[in-house]
């Protein structure tokens, strides 16, 4: 009996440690496997010109596939998916259209027709914001797309806190839904951008042009929006509570619905712009902006004097209290 068990006992063990053995080989086959399915996709992700541009879009879905696989190997992806975004993103240039009128800026103005954007790099930005790849939401939030052209990309409801977007061109791309609370928008340009219901707040946009941006439902609380340009820009139903929008451009724009709590609209140009349905406004926050007699207010709001914003005492105040305060 005492035998038997012996022997019992060192066959269970040999085979636990063959199971074992099993296993690592298995792994080892595996990683090897992935090594050579990243290496040949690096190898057709960096071949140029139009015609290969099927080469490149089966080793964007190989990488893909490896986040999905590997999570040793997504930081490298990851790396390797956003340098192929910011070295070879177009934005889909084509010739400039003719001259046209600005409703905005009263002038003629010349703008690039745009085409539909690479397939390849909106692939390389659907990898990255892979869900399944990273889990939740799209998620491009370890993503540097600093100095990136990425006109008229998809980007809607992607996770962009704290990306690096600092000189992106984001002008006519789609970030409905998108989260950018934290990003870094230093420079960037949203001429013409859908930003419906993104989540903005606490973002610098000094001196960024949004001009014909559309923010309808979008959350900047607490943002910085000085001299910023929103000329014809739609913001109805936006939440700009405490937001500072120092000297903005707000020409014709429209911010019906708009909450203004706590916004001190100093030096803010509101010429032909609605406000008319903006809520919480009051005496105290139009008294220093810059209005035409074109400009909608809501009734029972006192229309700033002409040239308020520099000759009103309490004006000047605000000026020299903001100044102190920087």
């Amino acid at each position: 009996m005492i035998v038997l068990a012996v022997g019992l006992y060192v066959t269970n063990a040999a085979n636990r440690a063959q199971q074992e053995a099993d296993r690592e080989q298995r792994r080892l086959t595996a990683q090897g496997q992935i090594t050579d399915r990243f290496t040949a996709s690096i190898e057709q992700l960096g071949q140029p010109g139009a015609e290969k541009v099927d080469v490149r879009l089966g080793a964007i879905y190989a990488l893909r596939r490896i986040m999905r696989d590997s999570a040793a190997d997504r930081p490298a992806v990851v790396q390797i998916l956003s340098a192929f975004v910011r070295v070879h993103s177009t934005g889909g240039v084509s010739a400039p259209t003719p001259a046209r009128r600005d409703k905005a800026a009263g002038a003629a103005a010349v703008e690039d027709t745009l085409a539909l954007p690479p397939v390849d790099i909106q692939a390389a930005l659907a990898a990255l914001g892979d869900s399944d790849s990273i889990g939740g939401r799209p998620d491009l939030t370890r993503v540097d797309l600093s100095r990136t052209d990425l006109r008229r990309m998809d980007l809607a409801g992607m996770d962009l806190t704290l990306a690096n977007l600092e000189g992106a061109n984001l002008s006519d791309a789609d970030l409905t839904d998108a989260d950018l609370a934290g990003a870094n928008l230093t420079d960037v340009e949203l001429i013409g951008t859908d930003v419906r219901g993104a989540n903005l707040s606490g973002v610098d946009l000094q001196h960024v042009q949004m001009d014909r941006a559309r923010l309808d439902h979008a959350t900047l609380t607490g943002s910085s929006l000085v001299e910023a340009s929103l000329r014809s820009a739609v913001l109805t139903d936006a939440d700009l509570s405490s937001t500072d929008l120092t000297d903005a451009d707000l020409t014709g724009a429209d911010l019906t619905g708009a909450d203004l709590f706590g916004v001190d609209l100093l030096g803010v140009d509101l010429t032909e712009a609605n406000v008319e349905r903006a809520r919480l406004l009051s005496d105290w926050n139009i008294q220093c902006a810059v209005v035409n007699g074109q400009t909608r207010l809501p009734p029972g709001v006192t229309r700033p004097a002409a040239d308020a914003d520099r000759d009103d005492p309490e004006c000047r105040a605000r000026r020299a209290e903001r100044a102190a305060v920087r």
